[in-house]
């Protein structure tokens, strides 16, 4: 099997999953470090979660950052209630692209 090439430049750790097991991995780097949580709900209110996002991507950079979703099963039910499931889904995705896009722009090109 072929190596995979080596990539330099700025690490970022892009996080949507809402399983036990990211949960963890989340309260696990944001007890020895910063991390943004994305709110599915300020998002939908128009809020500007992606420059909020990136503001803070800015601010920690070049150290690794980490942009998440991630919520608890109860959050992302409340999230789901007030949005719908398809729309709930949909704005975290959209908006988690529009996050690596702007972090891209940045410099950063390890994306987790």
């Amino acid at each position: 099997a072929a190596s995979l090439p080596r990539i330099d430049g700025l690490a970022t750790v892009l996080a949507g999953s809402a399983s036990k097991a990211t949960n963890a991995q989340v309260a696990a780097w944001c007890a020895q470090r910063p991390g943004f949580r994305i709110d599915p709900l300020a998002a939908a209110r128009g809020e500007p979660v992606v420059e909020q996002a990136l503001a803070f991507a800015r601010s920690h950079l070049p150290a690794p950052v980490l942009i998440y979703a991630t919520a608890t099963p109860d959050e992302v039910k409340a999230v789901q209630q007030a949005l719908g499931v398809e729309a709930a889904g949909h704005l975290v995705e959209s908006t988690l692209a529009a996050i690596a896009k702007g972090l891209r722009e940045l410099g950063v090109r390890k994306f987790v």
